[in-house]
């Protein structure tokens, strides 16, 4: 099926009376504004299920990724390839695919996804169509997903031969070599090709509309102190400030495309823990502080959703979420460290409920 047929060539209208904006393909430009005082994790019924469903031959296929389109319709894959499907109150196996160890999922609206494990694949309503190879199977990261537009989709990561880019436009596959076409490599604001930051290395991409978006971009050989901010336009990935970025994990695009926003958090480096970056247009990047935690807990962050840059919310690998409103920063919930739960991945739906996965069990902040 044509990418086209499915995203339809423009953004996703905005859903204000549930108090949520969308922006293009899985974006969520506004989360609903609400407290999470007196919430707590809770273990879903079905984790121990999906568990045991992962692991059927006792093989390491744990639970691995999530996303989705809202609570009632989302995905969770394992780090071999099975990806069950959560719509209304009803799990199934959504496909089995091969050659797809620790594999990304991006959905694209409530009935199609793209996976990038291995290879890189396109399912729509448990129909799988390969679309070729996503990454070096020798690494165990990559495979990047960004939806652009309606008949333009990239496949970013580290592939089998690191200095070529797949695009996908319709049913064409196109191998961009940087050395070849300028569209694979990042250039700065004056349209200079920047020769230690190619496409393949842009990670967290959001979007307002079709034919644009925002991302990060980390250096060739992926050094932790070279990540820049970046933005998508007429082709080309294009630096919009020279922001170092530490070991960046997500992040939240927010305001409009003529005054835009982002909030980007990371961790897992030698050099900076627990980072927050916000930048508006036109004005120079500022880093939060957060607050201090009453017990241990990794300050790895993996998530970043909110209402405005001046309210928004930040969770680590533990599953302590910080809450930033103006100059305060509190944290609002107590994390699992106790409990030794360390989380692979981390989706929150437009209403703010937020789903964690770890290897055996699937938490629901509620």
């Amino acid at each position: 099926m044509p990418v086209a047929s499915y995203l339809g060539g423009r953004a996703a209208l905005p859903r204000l009376a549930a108090g949520y904006t969308r922006g293009f393909a899985d974006t969520v430009l506004r989360y609903t504004d609400r407290s999470y005082d007196g919430a707590k994790w809770v273990r879903l019924k079905a984790s121990a299920a999906l568990a045991s469903l992962a692991r059927p031959t006792g093989s390491a296929s744990t639970l691995f990724s999530i996303a989705g389109r809202d609570e009632g319709n989302f995905w969770v894959a394992t780090q071999s390839g099975t990806v069950y499907r959560k719509r209304d109150d009803a799990w199934r196996v959504e496909c089995q695919l091969r050659n797809a160890f620790k594999p990304i999922i991006r959905p694209v609206d409530g009935e199609h996804l793209f996976v990038a494990g291995e290879n890189f694949h396109r399912v729509s309503a448990g129909e799988v169509e390969r679309l070729g190879e996503a990454r070096n199977p020798n690494w165990s990261w990559g495979g990047r997903i960004a939806p652009l537009a309606a008949d333009r989709v990239y496949s970013h990561g580290l592939t089998i031969d690191p200095d070529v880019l797949y695009r996908y436009e319709g049913q064409k596959r196109s191998q961009l070599r940087r050395d070849e076409y300028r569209e694979a490599t990042v250039h700065d604001a004056d349209g200079t090709p920047l020769r230690d930051h190619g496409v393949e290395g842009v990670n967290c991409t959001r979007s307002f509309a079709a034919g644009g978006g925002y991302g990060v971009a980390q250096s060739r050989g992926h050094d932790e102190t070279h990540a820049r901010l970046v933005r998508y336009a007429g082709k080309f990935w294009r630096t919009t400030s020279d922001d170092d970025l530490y070991a960046p994990r997500d992040m939240w695009l927010t305001g409009s495309t003529e005054s835009p926003a982002v909030v980007v958090v990371g961790g897992e480096s030698s050099l900076a823990r627990g980072w927050v970056h916000v930048r508006r247009t036109l004005a120079a990047g500022v880093d939060h502080r957060l607050a201090g935690s009453l017990e241990p807990t990794s300050t790895d962050l993996l998530r970043v959703w909110g209402v405005s840059p001046d309210k928004y919310w930040v969770m680590d690998t533990n599953g302590t979420v910080w809450q930033r409103d103006g100059a305060e920063s509190r944290v609002v919930i107590r994390g699992l460290r106790r409990e030794q739960v360390q989380s692979h991945d981390a989706w929150v739906s437009p209403t703010g409920a937020v789903y964690a996965s770890t290897e055996d069990r699937l938490d629901k902040l509620g």
